[in-house]
């Protein structure tokens, strides 16, 4: 069971989502918060928070400046497009437009438990993301959406083994993924931005 903390000022944005969050047999809303600055104080308690990037007392923006390295991963929820690259930038892994919630929140919650960054659907894709790619890891990382083996890529590309793992933990640092599958996740995912 997945532990989720919400913090959000308006009470209907909380009820709304931990009913949804709630019905989903694999997670539980645990901590319920109105503004911010009690928040970094409920971290241990749980696996993903949700963040209001207008809370007050302390905004969601500020708490993830303060976000601890091994704090959960972070979802800001907002009914502003325009900060999402902000919050990538300082640490998120997901990023909510509230009209969005509702049919795409327990998806997001999933998405980056296992490493992976999420955004609104409605919001550009991740371009910026795979765009930072080289050719060589786009190529092992199309191979990767192929569910071919290090060793399968190594023969294709003519090269070691070694450099394909090279390229693979670049793609994943470059990426910011964590978690073992997070790496092939990502490539069925964007395999069409490959």
């Amino acid at each position: 069971m997945k532990r989720v903390l919400i913090a959000d000022d308006h009470p209907i944005v909380r009820h709304g989502l931990r009913a949804l969050i709630d019905a989903e047999r694999d997670f539980e809303v645990t901590v319920e918060l109105s503004e911010g600055s009690a928040v970094l104080e409920r971290l241990d308690a749980v696996d993903v928070a949700i963040l209001d990037i207008s809370l007050p007392g302390l905004s969601g923006l500020e708490l993830l400046k303060r976000w601890p390295t091994v704090g959960p991963p972070v979802v800001m929820l907002t009914m502003h497009a325009e900060y999402v690259t902000t919050a990538f930038e300082l640490g998120a892994r997901g990023y909510l437009l509230k009209e969005d919630a509702g049919p795409e929140v327990v998806d997001c919650l999933r998405a980056v438990l296992t490493g992976l960054r999420y955004r609104s659907r409605r919001l550009p894709r991740e371009a910026e993301s795979t765009a930072l790619l080289t050719e060589t890891e786009r190529a092992v990382l199309r191979l990767v959406a192929d569910h071919k083996t290090s060793r399968q890529i190594a023969e294709a590309l003519g090269v070691s083994l070694r450099t394909v793992q090279n390229h693979r933990a670049n793609a994943v640092a470059k990426l910011g993924l964590r978690g073992p599958g997070a790496l092939l996740e990502f490539a069925l995912a964007h395999v069409h931005e490959l």
